[in-house]
C-alpha cells in the first residue's frame, strides 16, 4: 500500500489557519526552476520568496506528480519521494504556517496514442507497479477519451505543445485514476489539489446515459412530455439535440443538459474532495476558473460553468482571469477586473477568493512594482487574494532575475501591510444597498447578459454595489438586505424568481429592469401569454428620452418609471441603449467585449444613469465618493469589531508605472444598521504613519452615514470607521 506514515513529519496545515480573507496569501511557482518545491522554502531569508511575502499558500507541483504524462518506474518514484521529505522542505512550510497543493491536469492524459507515449508508455508498461494506488489495469486510456459532436475523441495538440488526450470523468475507472493521481500527490507532500482542466461537454454513451437518468429522476413522464417533448427516454441523445438547436432556438433539452453537465461536475468534485480528506483531513481542493475573456460566460464555452456550482463542493476559488488583465489606468482610460471580483463574492458561498491575472513581459521593467501594487489592492478591496508569479516561466531566463526584483518590492511591501494588519480584515464582509444579478443561467440557453457593463457603469458613477447569482432570486433571502436590484437583460427566468422580484417591490424594494428581461422561463421557452414582469410593468409613465431635445412621450426607446405596491420599478428598453456600430460584424462581439462594448452603446444613458438608480433605490444609496471614475471605493464591516473598512483603490497605474496621485477626496459611507461613528483612521502601504480624520456624522432619512476628507490616495488606503 502507499505510504501512510508521517508520523514523523510535521502535520499539515488546518485550512481555517490559511483559507480566510484577510489571511490568505497566494504565491504561485510557474516557473523553469527545476524544484521549486524543495528549493524555495529552504532558501536563506533573504531569498526566500515565500517568507519575504507572508505567503500562507504555496502553488506549485513535482514532476513525480504530474501522472497526467506518465510515471516513472516505481523504485525511481519511492527514491524521489524520500528524498523530497528527507530535505525538510515540506516540513519547513508547515511549521510556517504554509499550505502547500500541487497541479494536476485531471481530465487529459498527454502522448501519442498509436506510438504508445508518455500516458499509453506508462499505462503499457509500469501500470502494475502503481496498483496500490491506481487499482487494477482498466480499460485501455483511449476509451477513456472525451467525445465531441461528431463521435471523435477531443484531442489537444499544436506546434507547440504535445498530442493529449481529453478524458471523461464519466467512464469507467477515469475516477479511480484522478484518486490515484491524488494519493500520490498527498504522499509527495501536497495538502491540496489545484484542478486545471475542467471537462468539456462530453457526447459519449456514459454521459448521455447519465443525462437520462438525471431526467428520469426530476422529471415525472408527464412533465418530461410537456417541457422537452420527450416521451422516449431512451431516445435522448445529445449530440442529436444539440444539432437541432441550430434551426430551433427554443430547446428546452439543450438547456437542462447544460444545466446539468454542471452538477454532475459537482458530483465528480465532491467525490475526489471527499476521497482528499480521507487521506488528510486539512485537504484543500480547487479548480481553475478559466474567464480569459474577461467574463465568466467563458466557463461555458470553455467547461461546464457557473462557479456558484463548483463552490458547492470547492474550499477556495481560483480564477484565472483575463490574460494579461492586470489592472491599470491613467485619467483617461480604466482597466479594472472590479466587477469581475464582485461576481466572485457572490459566487463563492462566503469560501475564499483567488484571482490570477497574469502580468505577462513588462517593456519598462520598474513596473513591475506599481502594477503589481494595484493587483493586490484590487483583489483586497474585493475580499479577494492576488496570486502573485514571482518567477514567471514565460520569462526568458536571462531576464528573470531582473524582472523578479521590482516585482518581490511590491509584493512584499504590500503583502507586509496585509499581513500586519491582518485583524482589521478578518470577518470582514461586503456590504452596500444596491444589487446586480449575475445571471449565468442565460448561458444555459446562450442568451445574452450584461452584467459586466453595469457594474463598470455603477463603478464609474461611484455607487457601491455588489451582486447577486440566480440561486439568491430562488428565496429571496439575500436580495431583502438590498434597496435597489438591477437585472441587467436576463432572458431567462423563472416563475419563482419572478415572483421573488415581485415580492421585493411589493414590499418596498425597488428594480430597474433592462431589455427582454423573463421573456422566456428556465428551459429556454418563450412566454407567449403574459412576459415575466407583465405586472411591475403594468402602470408606467415615460422617464424620458435619452436624447434631452426629443419628447419623452415619442418613440419606443424610451425609460418608462412606475410603482407597484410600496416598491418602484423603471424600464429601460434594448432599443434605448443598443445602437450597433455600421462598421461590420467583428466590430459586435456579444460575449468577448461585452463589457466595453455595452457600456460604449449605454453612454447615451450615463446623462441619468445614477439618477434612474438613486430613485430607484427610493433615495438612498451606501455611499459617496469625490474623486473621478480612475478611483473606486467599496465598503466592509466587521460586525465582531465594530468596524466599518472604506477601500480606495487608485487606477491611475499605467503601462509605465507612472502614478498619478489624488487629493482631499470626501468620502460618505453609510454605517451598517445605523451605527454611530465614533473614530476615523487612515493606513495604507504606501506610507508608515495611521492618520487619524476629521469626520461628521450624519442623517438622510433614517440612514446614518459618516463623512470625511481623505487627504492622500497613492494607489491603495483604507479607512477604518470604528462605531458603536
Amino acid at each position: 500500500m502507499p505510504n501512510k506514515d508521517f508520523t514523523r513529519h510535521t502535520p499539515s496545515v488546518a485550512p481555517s489557519k490559511v483559507l480566510s480573507y484577510g489571511r490568505l496569501r497566494y504565491i504561485a511557482a510557474y516557473t523553469n526552476d527545476p524544484f521549486p518545491v524543495r528549493d524555495w522554502p529552504l532558501a536563506p531569508e533573504a531569498e526566500n520568496l515565500i517568507l519575504r511575502t507572508h505567503s500562507t499558500l504555496f502553488h506549485a507541483g513535482v514532476k513525480e506528480a504530474r501522472t497526467y504524462a506518465g510515471l516513472p518506474p516505481r523504485e525511481q518514484f519511492e527514491q524521489a519521494k524520500a528524498e523530497l521529505w528527507d530535505s525538510g522542505a515540506i516540513d519547513c512550510l508547515r511549521e510556517h504556517g504554509v499550505a502547500l497543493i500541487y497541479y494536476l491536469a485531471a481530465t487529459r492524459i498527454r502522448g501519442d496514442e498509436a506510438k504508445r507515449t508518455d500516458f499509453y508508455d506508462f499505462y503499457d508498461h509500469r501500470w502494475e507497479e502503481y496498483e496500490d494506488y491506481f487499482g487494477p489495469k482498466p480499460a485501455d486510456p483511449t476509451e477513456w477519451a472525451r467525445v465531441i459532436s461528431n463521435g471523435q475523441p477531443a484531442i489537444y495538440t499544436t506546434k507547440s505543445t504535445p498530442r493529449e488526450h481529453g478524458i471523461c470523468i464519466n467512464k469507467p475507472g477515469v475516477r479511480d485514476y484522478v484518486k490515484g493521481a491524488v494519493h500520490i500527490a498527498v504522499d509527495l507532500g501536497a495538502q491540496g489539489i489545484f484542478l486545471d482542466d475542467s471537462p468539456i461537454f462530453c457526447y459519449c454513451e456514459y454521459c448521455d446515459a447519465k443525462f437520462r437518468e438525471h431526467l428520469r429522476q426530476k422529471f415525472s413522464p408527464a412533465q418530461l412530455k410537456e417541457i422537452f417533448g420527450v416521451e422516449n427516454l431512451e431516445e435522448v441523445v445529445s449530440s442529436k439535440f444539440v444539432e437541432e438547436r441550430i434551426g430551433r432556438m427554443e430547446n428546452p433539452l439543450f438547456v437542462e443538459w447544460r444545466r446539468y453537465r454542471a452538477q454532475n461536475y459537482v458530483e465528480y468534485l465532491t467525490e475526489i474532495r471527499d476521497y482528499g480528506r480521507s487521506l488528510d483531513s486539512n485537504f484543500i481542493l480547487t479548480d481553475n476558473a478559466c474567464t480569459w475573456e474577461g467574463e465568466p460566460y467563458r466557463q461555458y464555452d470553455f467547461a461546464v460553468g457557473p462557479l456558484e456550482e463548483w463552490m458547492k463542493a470547492l474550499d477556495l476559488m481560483f480564477i484565472e482571469a483575463m490574460q494579461y488583465g492586470n489592472p491599470k489606468g491613467s485619467r483617461s482610460y480604466k482597466e479594472t477586473n472590479s466587477w469581475l471580483l464582485k461576481y466572485c463574492q457572490a459566487a463563492s458561498r462566503g469560501k475564499p477568493i483567488s484571482h490570477l491575472t497574469n502580468m505577462g513581459t513588462l517593456k519598462h521593467i520598474p513596473a513591475y512594482e506599481p502594477l503589481v501594487k494595484l493587483g493586490i489592492a484590487e483583489c483586497h478591496a474585493h475580499g479577494a487574494a492576488f496570486i502573485y508569479i514571482p518567477r514567471w516561466n514565460g520569462w526568458k531566463p536571462e531576464e528573470v532575475d531582473a524582472r523578479t526584483a521590482p516585482l518581490m518590492a511590491g509584493i512584499e511591501k504590500y503583502n507586509n501591510f496585509l499581513a500586519q494588519n491582518e485583524s482589521l480584515f478578518l470577518g470582514a464582509e461586503s456590504y452596500a444597498n444596491v444589487a446586480v444579478l449575475c445571471s449565468l443561467q442565460q448561458a444555459y440557453g446562450k442568451q445574452m447578459s450584461y452584467p459586466m457593463a453595469i457594474s463598470r457603469m455603477l463603478s464609474d458613477e461611484q455607487i457601491p454595489h455588489l451582486m447577486l447569482v440566480d440561486e439568491d432570486l430562488e428565496t429571496g433571502e439575500k436580495l431583502s438586505r438590498f434597496d435597489v436590484l438591477l437585472i441587467p437583460e436576463a432572458p431567462m427566468m423563472s416563475d419563482r424568481q419572478i415572483e421573488t422580484v415581485e415580492r421585493f417591490v411589493e414590499n418596498g424594494g425597488g428594480v430597474v429592469i433592462i431589455g427582454q428581461t423573463a421573456w422566456y422561463d428556465e428551459y429556454g421557452r418563450l412566454r407567449r401569454e403574459c412576459l415575466g414582469f407583465h405586472r411591475l410593468l403594468r402602470d408606467m409613465e415615460p422617464w424620458g428620452h435619452i436624447d434631452r431635445s426629443i419628447d419623452p412621450a415619442v418613440g419606443v426607446n424610451t425609460i418608462r418609471k412606475g410603482t407597484y405596491g410600496k416598491g418602484r420599478v423603471v424600464y429601460i428598453p434594448r432599443d434605448a441603449y443598443i445602437s450597433l456600430p455600421s462598421t461590420g460584424r467583428e466590430a459586435v462581439v456579444l460575449f468577448k467585449d461585452m463589457a466595453s462594448v455595452t457600456a460604449d452603446k449605454m453612454s447615451g444613458i450615463n446623462v441619468v444613469f445614477k439618477e434612474i438608480v438613486e430613485w430607484a433605490a427610493g433615495g438612498r444609496l451606501s455611499g459617496y465618493c469625490s474623486a473621478d471614475s480612475s478611483v473606486e471605493y467599496s465598503l466592509m464591516y466587521q460586525p465582531k469589531h465594530n468596524r466599518v473598512l472604506v477601500h480606495l483603490v487608485n487606477y491611475k497605474v499605467d503601462g509605465d508605472g507612472t502614478v498619478l496621485e489624488e487629493e482631499n477626496i470626501r468620502v460618505k459611507a453609510a454605517m451598517p444598521n445605523r451605527k454611530k461613528p465614533v473614530s476615523v483612521q487612515l493606513i495604507s502601504p504606501d506610507f508608515e504613519e495611521r492618520l487619524k480624520l476629521d469626520f461628521m456624522e450624519t442623517q438622510e432619512g433614517d440612514m446614518r452615514f459618516v463623512e470625511f476628507v481623505v487627504p492622500r490616495l497613492v494607489i491603495y488606503d483604507v479607512a477604518v470607521v470604528a462605531y458603536r
